[in-house]
């Protein structure tokens, strides 16, 4: 029950995106990674599978989620596990899977761009990405409270936001899934305040210019914002027409906007700035529950009132607002109403499910037995297994408020290996 300040730091998820595309339009700049170089270009030893061109995939391709490639490994180790390093990444790209639903060219919105991004931007410069985010715009901007390692903030004895789930019928319950320097990738990777945010703000609006000094290249800073990808997305409050490098364009009382959401297990952010009107807001909450509804409530209300706005677009009602937690909190009521209820479906000892498990790409998993329960954890992730109404099956929450599927086999006889959430793991040993 800290109170909040300008000072405290958020986890922003995915509205780290704009950052890392300014970085890759500075590096652009100064000549030392093209954003028309190719990704096959950067290959090396790793080869991709016949049916992904990588030689006419471009860097920016990669940054405006165009590049029509998938890879769950690369994407799930890095934000959630933590189970990676550099030679395993670049191995796991040639199991990456044509994508069929939008080939290349066509957007569809992934962490992956920005992850593969930023493997080619550590090959290249020798630094990691984290590093050059610092020297290229973290720093020249003064945004001194602001890291993408979660162990700075930490560190330097700075007051952090909790996560919650705010939703929880026994009221607000504190999230076990916090960020660690291993999780903190380049598609949802930063800590901040809104101090902080107020200058990234500020530095965009005057595009590029700090405090009467022109920190980075008001043309660098515009490309950034140029259209490279066509999006229909009406998401309120100012959906989606196009995408830039890290920047969705929007509109709200017929104002262009700019803008970026992000959310994680116990935060959601919404970033957004009216680069002609010339203001911008960024929220912050640590919940996500209605977190994921307010951010974009708050920021229509400041908006509308900054604009004078007689006819606001999207003004729930405080009454509203209220009556829609009611209702969502009823939901996971009844919700956990069923859980509760269902019989396990386990028909061994839970001695026989114990185990190492392991997955070419997806890493290790563990199966424990602890006092009478089955404890799972892979990389970061951990929870408690429960009931599920299929043979050999159980529930799990690795992620908080996302439940999955695993399933042991064969359904009788030894375990021989266990299937999550459609991935098979092999068992190791006996």
């Amino acid at each position: 029950k800290t109170p909040a300040t300008g000072e405290t730091v958020y986890y922003i998820a995915s509205s780290t995106k704009p950052f890392t595309g300014l970085m890759a339009a500075v590096l652009d700049s100064r000549g030392v990674l093209s954003l028309n170089s190719t990704l096959g270009s950067h290959l090396g030893d790793t080869q991709m599978p016949d049916s992904i061109d990588a030689s006419v995939i471009r860097m920016r391709d990669l940054l405006s989620h165009t590049a029509g490639f998938e890879n769950g490994p690369i994407t799930g180790r890095l934000a959630y596990t933590g189970d990676h390093d550099p030679e395993t990444l670049w191995a796991l790209l040639a199991h990456s899977s044509l994508n069929s639903e939008a080939p290349y060219g066509t957007f569809q919105y992934d962490n992956l761009g920005y992850n593969v991004y930023t493997m080619v931007q550590d090959r290249v410069t020798g630094r990691a990405w984290q590093d050059m985010l610092e020297e290229t715009v973290l720093s020249p901007l003064g945004m001194e409270h602001t890291s993408a390692y979660a162990s700075k903030p930490r560190a330097r004895g700075l007051t952090l936001a909790a996560p919650y789930f705010g939703l929880h019928p026994d009221g607000p319950q504190r999230v076990y899934l916090e960020k660690r320097d291993n999780t903190m990738q380049s598609a949802g990777g930063i800590m901040t305040t809104p101090r902080d945010l107020g200058r990234w703000l500020a530095f965009q609006l005057n595009e590029g210019r700090l405090q009467g000094k022109q920190v980075i290249p008001a043309d660098v800073v515009r490309s950034t914002w140029a259209r490279l990808a066509e999006v229909e997305n009406t998401r309120p409050p100012f959906g989606s027409e196009a995408y830039g490098l890290g920047w969705n364009h929007g509109s709200y009382q017929s104002e262009r906007v700019l803008h970026h959401a992000g959310g994680f297990a116990g935060f959601r952010s919404l970033i957004s700035f009216m680069p002609d009107a010339k203001v911008g807001v960024a929220v912050l909450v640590n919940d996500s529950g209605m977190g994921t509804f307010l951010t974009g409530v708050v920021s229509a209300w400041a908006y509308d009132w900054w604009l004078r706005t007689e006819s606001p677009d999207f003004v729930p009602s405080p009454e509203s607002l209220a009556g829609m937690r009611d209702q969502y909190q009823q939901q996971m009521r009844d919700e956990f109403e069923k859980r509760a209820a269902r019989k396990w479906m386990l028909a061994r000892d839970y001695g026989a499910y114990a185990g190492t498990y392991y997955s070419d790409l997806w890493g290790t998993f563990v199966v424990e037995h602890e006092g009478g329960a089955l404890r799972v954890r892979a990389g970061n992730l951990h929870c408690t297994a429960t009931a599920y109404e299929k043979p050999e099956t159980a529930r799990l929450e690795l992620v908080p408020g996302s439940g999955i599927v695993m399933r042991f086999e064969p359904e009788t006889g030894p375990v021989e290996r266990v299937v999550v959430d459609g991935d098979v793991y092999e068992r190791v040993g006996k």
